[in-house]
């Protein structure tokens, strides 16, 4: 029924026999275009957690919209109580979001405050509850499974960091819409840092570099000559003249 792509009939199936339907849903989702609808309706039903963060990880979607939806939806799957229900064996190799989960037979109602609460006593609650999470997690002692997680909630955040220094690169958010790279953003949010700022440096974008100067300043600014020095010769250096360190004079 897979193979016909009569996917119903294949959910009826599985439903009524006990089987398992991520295959059926694994397979909608590898034909479906990656965007909002398509991560409600098929990747939110899969319930193999090393299968769904593989494609949030490695799907690169056609627009910036739905590559965000993608990583933050991945990077849900990986909090805390993901990380502590592991360690528990309580999560059966499932793709768990926040909630799905009972830690210590807690209600997750008492891990997220009510609604109705003012902001700040909600804020602080959440923080409370986290440090009670962070406390059920020895972190010395990591099974494979929990490292695994972390590393994927790392890679997590990093595409997402990129993301956002690749939108401010490309412009306000209706330009972005239309000039956002697919391919180009695969590369770059793998890419060394220092790489890619010496390559918009080789292609005298004084705006880009300045943006990772701003947002990468910590693995940038320590090799800012080194970069600079790729600047073509027939830019001039006014052209660029923001970049370059400022020199001080004690009189």
């Amino acid at each position: 029924k897979i193979e016909s792509e009569e996917y119903e009939e294949a959910l009826c199936l599985a439903q009524t026999y006990g089987l398992d339907t991520d295959l059926v849903y694994q397979r909608q989702w590898r034909k479906s275009a990656v965007n909002i609808a398509s991560i409600q309706n098929y990747l939110s039903k899969i319930k193999k957690r090393s299968w769904v963060l593989h494609e949030c990880l490695e799907r690169v979607p056609e627009n910036v919209d739905a590559a965000k939806e993608l990583l933050q939806y991945g990077l849900k799957g990986t909090d805390l109580e993901a990380l502590v229900a592991i360690g528990r064996g309580a999560d059966d190799g499932r793709f768990t979001l926040p909630g799905e989960v009972d830690i210590d037979n807690i209600p997750y109602e008492e891990l997220s405050p009510p609604s109705e609460e003012p902001a700040k006593n909600k804020k602080e609650k959440k923080i409370n509850k986290r440090r009670e999470l962070l406390k059920l997690v020895n972190f010395a002692k990591l099974t494979l499974e929990q490292k695994e997680l972390c590393r994927c909630r790392r890679k997590l955040l990093t595409y997402l960091d990129r993301l956002a220094t690749y939108e401010e690169i490309l412009g306000v958010p209706h330009a972005s819409e239309q000039r956002y790279d697919a391919e180009f953003f695969k590369k770059f949010r793998n890419q060394n840092i220092v790489l890619s700022a010496r390559t918009y440096a080789r292609e005298s974008n004084v705006q880009a570099l300045e943006i990772l100067f701003t947002y990468h300043g910590s693995d940038l600014l320590p090799h800012r000559l080194a970069i600079l020095s790729n600047f073509p010769e027939t830019t001039s250096p006014h052209e660029y003249s923001v970049l370059l360190p400022e020199a001080w004079y004690v009189t």
